[in-house]
């Protein structure tokens, strides 16, 4: 019998995603679950993975996620569609990754 990859090992495999197809969203509320987010963003293109960046302290959300699409234009037509939409209360702010500074994701906190 062979066991499966951890969920980390079998993210870890992944090849990576170029940054032209990856969009950052700030500012949810801490309690924002992935699927939801996905649901969300799915309004706008094909999204191949992504999902919400945990506090590495308390594994609880931080707040933000990471979203992957198919092609350069539907994660611009994310950005166009969501920033400054609210979910959950809070209007999110919604950016290619290439356009947020590595220093502001490590540094996330809600």
């Amino acid at each position: 019998v062979v066991a499966s990859p951890t969920p980390a090992a079998a993210v870890a495999a992944l090849p990576p995603v170029p940054a032209a197809l990856r969009v950052i969203v700030t500012n949810l509320p801490r309690h924002t679950k992935y699927r939801v987010v996905r649901a969300t963003f799915a309004q706008v293109g094909t999204i191949t993975r992504g999902g919400v960046v945990p506090d590495p302290a308390t594994g609880e959300g931080t707040g933000a996620a990471t979203v992957c699409f198919a092609t350069e234009g539907d994660a611009e037509s994310a950005v166009a569609a969501f920033d400054g939409v609210a979910m959950g209360g809070q209007p999110m702010v919604v950016r290619r990754q290439a356009a947020v500074p590595r220093a502001e994701l490590l540094s996330l906190k809600h």
